[in-house]
């Protein structure tokens, strides 16, 4: 049994932009949480206070960098929600039928990397023609969705009888189809073989079915800031000698994430270490001569402690992750509307294409009906709840009752997601709002 921690979001300010919304919209987070049956109240020490609470190990005055650091964020949030917010995306454009039929139109080989080799057949494509699209367009065209479509069965007619594609479904590139990848996971790779292993790590994608890495330099679809990260890492680990993963200790894997707004990489370095003193020093090394190559490259850096077997490029202990420096969140405006952050740590899940995502939730706010109580299940920080959220209210402020039921605001909103690291980042962003 798991048990669910809500979360109310508590207006300050009755003034405030997020008063307006939530008087309307009540918001909710829920958090399926491990050890559910430990939800007896906590006891009350009954022993005398120690005189050493707050003092650092000598004993001599308080260890204030772990305080500083969340005034430091929360700050930050503040300093935002006060702050015009940038468009990243635009709806109109990426919805335009005639951009999207020049998408699906782009040949895959205008999107290969050198020294990269795709599958076989694959170059002679164009994106509206690659397999996963054939398999979706099989999927959505099978007997098995007709006959329960509700078009279908309202109409009375039968669904043997329809067109192979009559209209159900459209395919729809929601995004450049260049650059647009603003997250991206490679893994590292000693640059030879030699008995020391301490040349420095290449950087790339295991080949299908194999634990051959192959690199892919200037990556088309990779945000540029993605690349310019790759290339600093590896003359970082060239020139520290950061030895990359094999069997034991070293560097397995990366992840980057763009903060869209400033082009900054959030990056976290996962090691082949059990904890972050087996990371020493090769990674304060590593990290030290990032921030000399690129001192404007990064938002923060993180190191995540995996010494697990496997290919799993995390684990899922909470204590394995360190902020090593930086800011705790990269913030994403949220698809509509001129308020509010999405707020992403490396702990929470975020989509690899968040310029297409935009989109999507854009088509999820207007798809839901005003006044509804929507409840989003695996909803991560909460992107499609809070966009349809923030859609609704700016509906309400145009129309309000003048179109009967377009202009209500929603009822209430809940998003619940398994990942106890999703409240720190949901509040954040209602923070922002």
């Amino acid at each position: 049994m798991q048990q669910h921690q809500i979360i109310q979001s508590t207006p300050r300010n009755p003034n405030s932009i997020h008063n307006k919304i939530s008087s309307s919209s009540p918001i909710l987070f829920s958090s399926a949480q491990k050890n559910a049956g430990s939800s007896k109240p906590k006891k009350k020490n009954s022993g005398p206070k120690s005189k050493n609470k707050g003092k650092n190990k000598n004993g001599k005055g308080k260890n204030k960098k772990k305080h500083h650091n969340s005034v430091y964020d929360a700050h930050r949030v503040a300093a935002i929600a006060a702050t015009p917010r940038p468009v990243v995306t635009n709806y109109q454009e990426n919805r335009n039928w005639d951009i999207n039929e020049e998408r699906l139109e782009t040949q895959c080989d205008e999107l290969t990397t050198q020294d990269f080799v795709p599958l076989e057949g694959v170059l002679d494509r164009t994106i509206g023609d690659v397999e996963i699209v054939r398999s979706a367009k099989r999927f959505f065209s099978s007997t098995a969705i007709r006959k329960n479509r509700l078009d279908v069965i309202q109409s009375g007619e039968d669904w043997v009888v329809e067109d192979v594609d009559d209209g159900f479904y459209e395919v729809v590139v929601p995004s450049d189809v260049k650059g647009w990848r603003t997250q991206a996971k490679l893994v590292a790779a000693p640059t030879s073989m030699g008995q020391w292993n301490s040349e420095g790590c290449r950087f790339g994608l295991y080949q299908k079915g194999s634990h051959k890495v192959v690199e892919i330099p200037d990556c088309v679809v990779h945000h540029p800031s993605i690349n310019r990260a790759v290339e600093a890492l590896q003359k970082a680990t060239k020139k520290t000698g950061t030895p990359a993963y094999i069997d034991d200790n070293g560097l397995r894997y990366v992840q980057f994430q763009v903060e869209r707004t400033t082009g900054k990489i959030s990056l976290t370095l996962i090691w082949g270490a059990s904890d972050i003193k087996g990371t020493q020093p090769a990674l304060s090394r590593l990290t030290k001569e990032l921030q000399k190559q690129e001192p404007d490259l990064w938002h923060s850096m993180w190191c995540h402690c995996n010494d697990g077997p496997g290919n799993n490029i995390f684990n899922r202990n909470a204590k394995s992750w360190h902020r090593l420096n930086g800011y705790e969140f990269v913030k994403e405006p949220l698809p509509v509307g001129n308020l509010g952050y999405l707020h992403f740590s490396p702990l929470a899940f975020r989509q690899g294409n968040l310029d297409g995502f935009d989109i999507i939730a854009n088509d999820v706010a207007r798809a839901v009906p005003g006044g509804s109580k929507v409840c989003e299940l695996y909803a991560g920080v909460g992107m499609l709840g809070l966009t349809a959220l923030v859609f609704h209210h700016f509906q309400h402020l145009k129309y309000g009752d003048s179109i009967d039921g377009f202009g209500a605001p929603l009822t209430w909103i809940r998003c619940s997601d398994e990942n106890p690291a999703n409240p720190r980042c949901f509040s954040s962003s209602l923070r922002s709002l």
